[in-house]
């Protein structure tokens, strides 16, 4: 099962539910995801607990005017299909509907982020 794929859906079905919080197992990279949800702004807190096989993923969702501040997620790159891009192609994928996910060799990044530092790399998925 893709595991990113989850996370999504984990996620948007918390807010879907009017929940505060949403718990997702533990990998390096969907903590990288959840952090930058963080910093751009669409959920309020993303915080590794647990210890070592138990560890978990607490992402603290936001509301703006009572409804949540993620739309929705959409799986970009699959495991079946790998997608990657250039920094050049980045605003095609986006097409001005929301903010890229992508794993770099810089780490995970927004699409702005992709390009300012001229970086390509997987386009995990969309989120608006």
């Amino acid at each position: 099962m893709d595991q990113l794929a989850d996370m999504f859906v984990k996620i948007k079905n918390a807010n879907s539910a009017g929940h505060d919080m949403a718990l997702i197992g533990y990998s390096q990279i969907k903590f990288d995801i959840a952090k930058l949800l963080e910093a751009s702004g669409f959920v309020r807190q993303a915080v590794r607990r647990g210890k070592k096989a138990r560890r978990l993923i607490e992402i603290h969702l936001k509301k703006e005017d009572g409804r949540p501040s993620i739309a929705g997620f959409r799986r970009i790159s699959r495991s079946s299909r790998r997608i990657y891009g250039g920094w050049r192609e980045m605003r095609r994928y986006a097409q001005g509907r929301g903010t890229l996910v992508v794993s770099t060799p810089r780490g995970v990044l927004t699409h702005e982020e992709a390009i300012k530092q001229k970086v390509g790399g997987e386009i995990m998925g969309i989120v608006w």
